[in-house]
């Protein structure tokens, strides 16, 4: 009901959901002590994903001014050729008082049909990173949920063949977890190194249901319960299934690995998972060293700082990186 009542402060979006430590459990943070006093509460983090950004962004402004940074002044247009035009392709407002409430809000807007290309290429993996993991859809939208299936089953099939013969369901969630991580120059800067752990384990039958269906679509993966209750995997390592799996990988991994061009890779020479980890790396680091950057000047240096200031507490003084 809050995330609803959040959209009502905001001009109409396609599509939109919260992650996060703020809208999912994370092992991150003390929800009991934040459920007794609200300004412990994590920051709420939602994307909107919108069909014109430039006349998304003119109704904000006239709703919102004051979400905008203030370094200079930007028209509508200039708004949204920056967030077009730059990778990860969004614009985040970030530390927003929401009304009626002392929460604060970090949200980001992208143009509803880069969202979607990032769904099924990955050329991004920034908002195709975002929904590998559960998150809480506020604003649902059948053709953007068909892309999200897809990218789904993007994540399983490259986990596969970043994972041995034999695996436990919890591998392969940490496996999918930590795709949009590789390569992202926040993880060795700010982020607590315990960031993907912390993502699954609390919440990992939210990732049993969230996969089943993908799960059961591959043949060469074979499963059977285990004394502690998780479920382990078996799958093939015969060549023409490894190959199958690579014939089924979303389009920008594929170009990079130039599986469908020169033939680079083939049934008898499989990419090893060193070589498919090097290609994700390029792809996060390119995106979110490049969203990361141009937050500074989004967002606002003073913000960004206490943003950072903020991650750095987490990462040196959480519980959980002590544990």
């Amino acid at each position: 009901e809050e995330l609803r009542n959040v959209l009502e402060q905001f001009p109409p979006v396609e599509y939109a959901f919260a992650y996060g430590s703020g809208a999912v459990r994370q092992g991150s943070y003390d929800y009991q002590k934040a459920s007794k006093t609200e300004s412990e509460r994590p920051m709420l983090d939602l994307v909107f994903v919108v069909a014109n950004s430039e006349e998304w962004h003119s109704m904000n402004l006239l709703l919102n001014p004051s979400h905008y940074t203030s370094i200079i002044r930007l028209s509508p247009r200039e708004i949204s050729w920056i967030q077009d035009s730059i990778p990860a392709n969004f614009w985040f407002n970030a530390y927003v008082q929401l009304k009626s409430s002392t929460r604060q809000l970090k949200y980001g807007i992208i143009n509803k049909s880069l969202f979607l290309r990032d769904l099924n290429i990955w050329n991004n993996l920034y908002a195709a990173g975002r929904l590998h993991k559960p998150v809480n859809v506020v604003r649902d939208n059948q053709e953007i949920e068909q892309a999200v299936a897809m990218n789904k089953r993007h994540a399983v099939c490259t986990s596969l063949l970043l994972l041995p013969e034999r695996f436990s369901e919890i591998d392969l969630y940490l496996c999918i977890a930590s795709l949009s991580y590789i390569g992202d120059p926040r993880m060795t800067i700010g982020e607590n190194p315990k960031k993907v752990v912390n993502l699954v384990m609390p919440i990992y039958q939210q990732y049993r249901e969230m996969y089943k269906h993908q799960l059961v679509d591959f043949s060469s993966l074979k499963a059977s319960p285990s004394q502690q209750g998780f479920t382990m995997f078996t799958q093939s390592v015969d060549q023409a299934d490894k190959w199958a799996l690579c014939r089924q990988l979303p389009q920008t991994l594929k170009r990079l690995l130039v599986i469908n061009g020169k033939e680079r890779y083939n049934a008898r020479n499989i990419p090893k998972a060193s070589t498919i980890r090097a290609i994700l790396a390029t792809i996060v680091a390119r995106s979110a060293g490049m969203q990361t950057m141009k937050g500074l000047f989004t967002v606002g240096i003073t913000k960004s700082a206490s943003y950072m200031l903020a991650k750095f507490k987490k990462r040196f003084f959480s519980s959980n990186f002590a544990s």
